[in-house]
């Protein structure tokens, strides 16, 4: 293992005269050598920045790599919202399509709804923070909402300038475009990995959400069509593509929502895509039936309806670029189990609404009747198993509880930890990381001075303290015993070691209220950290060796030990 010993710094109140511990002096660094640890000692730490955010706890590590100022982002929402809303309330009150107005306003608008969405998707996809898969995700459908604005700028050209129809036409193309490319970038997005049967319970849930979009989509719109054309010309295919393409989107949305990770962080950013597909569907859905019944005019609803579905993207990609650093994508909350995912049973409630107008409006007689108890059947049936799978998934959560989390200080416990750490490390193999190993100064001491429920309510003081200073998206765990452990993916040196320094310095500023008394408590921590990323088992040695040199100085103090100081040496192309 590459790395050494950094100076240890200790507090005068682990005894003896501070002298005791040499303070190494600034060296020359030898090319290729391994630099020191920045001072880890609490009182050296520097102070926060000037423009630190105000809602960031003093003693919290601050994030690697900083989110898109809020500030802005949230105008940017709001500017958005606000366009949105004007737009809908001249549909409300001038959108009749009477004169060329309403056909101005309505080409023309959506066209920077489209370049925002577009630019915003484009911004979302070259977030350095955001893992590569997820970048691949927003460019696809950046390249979607690029295609949309083509779309858009073509009939406004065709339609306002040169006054004829634009239907069907090139736009046409680019508007299908659009469905195709999102869905690849839905594909794209991170998603949990199934296996075995996992993968054939997917694959039966997509095929219910498919087979209910296909229900609704002929009845309300390809039947309609199919008996509405006199031939089949390009109009009419393109009429039938639309809907197609609207299926393709909600399978990309349904796949997405049945593969999300329990726990993940970005829920928001998920919302705000179902809703612009279903907005979006809806959209499709309503100029089409009004197509038919002859009634469709400019400015509409659907106009309507399509400029929120581009603000609903729009929006995704802000929640996008607002979200904090996924150095620890589940920092140990994600369930180990797979929750059954009640989509399909929606779908196929959904599915038996449609059956059931349609039979209250065409069947008569005993058929009616049969129909209807069939319906009814079903429905008992299914709201049977779903009161099933609520009794499993709430075992399946208390299962969880207890195989991976620490009953008395309600951590990670260590194969939890050893799973998720790994998971964490594996997604970003080459960022700075740090592990840091805590250890309780003379525990045996208290459990034999205090009693053992003392040093239990010693060891859950230290594990809630410690929990005060990581980040959420830090991975805090009990290790064993009186030791806790730390990881930090994204963190440089520097900042490890100041968390830790700021760890130690918490935990001892006040004693601990245990039934036999208050007790002074002291840690002693081991820092193992790389600038360029290291294996996990790598890390957690060199922070095993460093508290093993921390507790040899006297307790009370904090060492650490510098892994990989040189970065990767660059791939030669042949």
């Amino acid at each position: 293992m590459r790395g050494r010993p950094v100076p240890i710094r200790r507090s005068p109140r682990a005894g003896g005269a501070p002298d005791d511990v040499p303070v190494a002096a600034p060296v020359p660094v030898p090319a290729g050598a391994a630099v020191p640890l920045a001072a880890v000692d609490a009182d050296e730490a520097p102070d926060p920045a000037p423009d630190q955010a105000p809602d960031q706890a003093p003693d919290q590590t601050p994030p690697a790599s900083s989110p898109a100022p809020r500030a802005l982002l949230w105008a940017i929402g709001a500017t958005l919202s606000v366009v949105a809303v004007v737009y809908m309330a001249w549909i409300a009150l001038h959108g009749d399509g009477s004169g060329p107005e309403a056909q101005f306003v309505s080409d023309l608008a959506p066209i920077p709804m489209s370049a925002a969405a577009a630019g915003l998707a484009w911004w979302a996809a070259h977030d350095g923070r955001a893992a590569p898969r997820r970048r691949a995700a927003w460019r696809w459908i950046a390249f979607g909402c690029v295609s949309w604005l083509l779309a858009e700028s073509m009939w406004f050209f065709l339609e306002v300038v040169k006054g004829i129809s634009p239907f069907p036409s090139p736009a046409d193309a680019f508007y299908l475009g659009f469905y195709v490319m999102v869905f690849v970038g839905l594909l794209k997005l991170p998603a949990r990995r199934e296996v075995g049967a996992e993968r054939v319970a997917l694959g039966l849930d997509l095929a219910t959400v498919s087979v209910v979009t296909f229900m609704f989509l002929w009845y309300l719109v390809a039947l309609p069509t199919i008996h509405s054309s006199a031939r089949i010309d390009l109009a009419t295919v393109l009429a039938l593509a639309y809907p197609l393409a609207d299926m393709v989107l909600v399978l990309g949305i349904a796949r997405v929502l049945l593969r999300r990770r329990s726990g993940a962080d970005n829920r928001m950013v998920l919302w705000f895509l179902v809703l612009g597909a279903g907005v979006l569907m809806l959209a499709d859905v309503a100029y089409a039936r009004l197509d038919l019944a002859g009634s469709y005019v400019a400015g509409g609803l659907p106009d309507g309806l399509w400029f929120v579905a581009l603000l609903l993207l729009a929006l995704a990609a802000l929640a996008q670029l607002g979200l904090e650093p996924p150095a620890a994508p589940f920092a140990g909350r994600e369930h180990s189990y797979t929750s059954v995912s009640k989509i399909p049973y929606l779908a196929m409630v959904l599915g038996l609404a449609l059956v059931l107008y349609v039979t209250s409006a065409a069947a008569t007689g005993p058929l009616a009747m049969l129909v209807l108890s069939a319906l009814a059947l079903t429905v008992l049936v299914v709201v049977r198993q779903l009161t099933v799978l609520h009794d499993n998934d709430r075992l399946a959560r208390e299962l969880d509880l207890l195989a991976n989390t620490d009953p008395l200080t309600q951590l990670a416990n260590r194969r939890h930890f050893f799973e998720v750490a790994q998971q964490m490390f594996d997604r970003t193999p080459h960022a700075p990381a740090g592990t840091v190993m805590i250890d309780v100064d003379r525990f045996k001491d208290i459990n034999d001075g205090y009693g053992h429920a003392a040093g239990d309510r010693v060891i859950r003081e230290v594990a809630r303290r410690c929990s005060e200073v990581v980040r959420p998206t830090d991975l805090l765990a009990r290790y064993g015993g009186d030791e806790l452990v730390a990881v930090f993916v994204g963190a440089p040196p520097d900042e490890v070691a100041r968390v830790a320094a700021r760890l130690r310095e918490h935990v001892s500023a006040t004693p601990v209220d245990t039934p036999a008394g208050p007790v002074h408590v002291t840690l002693s921590i081991g820092v193992g950290a790389a600038p360029h990323g290291a294996p996990l088992d790598e890390l957690l040695r060199a922070a095993d060796l460093a508290l093993y040199r921390a507790k040899s100085a006297g307790r009370d103090a904090v060492a650490g030990r510098l892994v990989g100081a040189e970065p990767p040496a660059p791939r030669q192309l042949p």
